[in-house]
């Protein structure tokens, strides 16, 4: 499931990925994997203006990281005051908006650490390090020229409408081709004798059912589940989720197999799009409404 801790991780994965090249060019620069002299000279500059270009990177690349944030911050209170709270999370769910970030952040820090690791042994030689910050400068350029036009077409809202119609229509498409004979919203639990109650070991919205999970668990035994709660409900801790019907006599589930019944049903703290389409289009309706004239 989609949560903040993943989109984060967009910042994180950048970020990582500039501290594997710092190592890799300071093993080039120490000398410890020798491929300088396979390196074009045009990349290869002395120690002071490695400085001087590491230092000036690493100050543009901090403003304009801040100055992208602020950006960010601007779409957000837009999406929240002119349209509504719930689409929000559809501009931060966007990669490239984490990406951008993640790039000028590994920037940064790959600038930085240059200058931390350069010592007086460079002296005498010539480095790749700052040759490979001057392209990683031009790469930011384009990223951040691609997030500019991103968010040009973000805050339009006939745009906003049209992703948020795209991805009600595809959940709506999703659930008409995975529904099969196994479900059913048509029950009779009337041949049943014990019901067994699933309740909710957390509070949360229920955003998932892992049908599969629930087949494998109860295998070929005659058992019926009925779901009580929808997708999208609020359930509070305790709470009745689902009801195991069985019949008298059949061989009662074990805990271990209780806790892998809780645990099909998918808990965040936020309600999300995931599977929920119900969601989406009351997304597509909270815009929708404040264009209406009063009179209506």
């Amino acid at each position: 499931l989609w949560d903040d801790k993943r989109t984060w991780l967009y910042v994180a994965e950048y970020v990582g990925i500039a501290g594997v090249l710092l190592v890799a060019v300071l093993l080039v620069d120490l000398r410890v994997v020798p491929l300088i002299d396979h390196i074009p000279d045009v990349l290869l500059t002395s120690l002071e203006l490695a400085k001087s270009i590491h230092s000036t990177l690493a100050g543009a690349l901090l403003t304009i990281t801040t100055f992208t944030f602020t950006t960010t911050m601007a779409v957000l209170t837009t999406y929240s005051s002119n349209y509504s709270p719930r689409v929000v999370e559809n501009f931060l769910q966007q990669k490239s908006t984490m990406k951008v970030l993640g790039t000028f952040a590994g920037g940064f820090v790959y600038c930085i650490c240059c200058l931390f690791f350069m010592r007086n042994a460079f002296s005498d030689y010539r480095i790749l390090s700052a040759g490979i910050a001057i392209l990683y400068a031009v790469w930011c350029v384009i990223q951040f020229v691609v997030f500019i036009f991103s968010v040009a077409n973000a805050v339009q809202v006939q745009n906003l409408i049209a992703g948020l119609y795209a991805d009600a229509r595809a959940l709506i498409g999703n659930m008409e081709e995975t529904d099969g004979v196994r479900r059913t919203v048509a029950y009779d639990v009337s041949n049943f004798e014990e019901e067994i109650p699933i309740v909710s070991t957390a509070s949360g919205n229920l955003e998932i059912v892992d049908s599969e999970a629930v087949f494998r668990t109860l295998g070929e035994r005659a058992y019926s589940l009925l779901v009580c709660a929808r997708i999208g409900d609020f359930v509070c801790k305790g709470e009745t989720l689902a009801i195991l019907y069985s019949r008298r006599g059949q061989a009662p589930l074990s805990r271990e197999e209780t806790q892998q019944l809780q645990a099909a049903f998918g808990l965040e703290s936020k309600r999300l799009t995931i599977r929920d389409y119900r969601f989406a289009i009351q997304k597509i309706v909270d815009i929708a409404l404040p264009a209406l004239s009063p009179g209506y």
